[in-house]
């Protein structure tokens, strides 16, 4: 049983990084968009990231884009967890169950670290530089962000079922 426990938490996991950083992803290209920018490609995400490319930028609101992807991962992981794992309609489901509902939500604190990694850079400011300077602050924030993520799930889940 414990060997199928930690085998969904990674499965899920993996699942939850793919499909929150192509949403991540997405939602940069829409927001830019939206804000009159023209997206050229969208690059989805492997295990090594994605990207967007422009073939032309705005002026205005690129810290608005640059929230954009973080944000919309982090919603699109919290929907996926309220509409699969969350319901309280749903039967008591299983240890291995509720190892993806955890796998699902320990993306989302890191995708909000993202979003504000991504919002705050200055025009012009290539945002990963920071990651490249300061690796231990951002990698202290992630795991920080993802304890966090899992905190709130195990407390919720464990005020539920009293």
């Amino acid at each position: 049983m414990l060997l199928a426990v930690v085998a969904t938490f990674v499965a899920a996991t993996i699942l939850a990084q793919l499909g929150g950083c192509n949403v991540h992803e997405l939602g940069h290209a829409l927001v830019a968009t939206l804000l009159g920018w023209e997206v050229e490609l969208v690059n989805l995400c492997t295990p090594a990231g994605g990207s967007v490319v422009y073939s032309r930028v705005g002026n205005w609101a690129g810290n608005v884009q640059g929230y954009a992807g973080g944000l919309s991962a982090a919603l699109f992981l919290f929907a996926v967890y309220v509409l699969v794992f969350a319901r309280r309609s749903l039967p008591r489901r299983s240890p291995v169950w509720w190892a993806a509902g955890l796998g699902t939500v320990v993306w989302i604190g890191p995708q909000l670290v993202v979003a504000a990694m991504e919002g705050t850079a200055g025009p012009g400011e290539d945002y990963t530089e920071r990651f490249r300077e300061h690796p231990l602050v951002f990698v202290t924030l992630v795991i920080l962000a993802a304890v966090v993520s899992a905190a709130v799930y195990v407390l919720r889940w464990r005020r539920s079922s009293r």
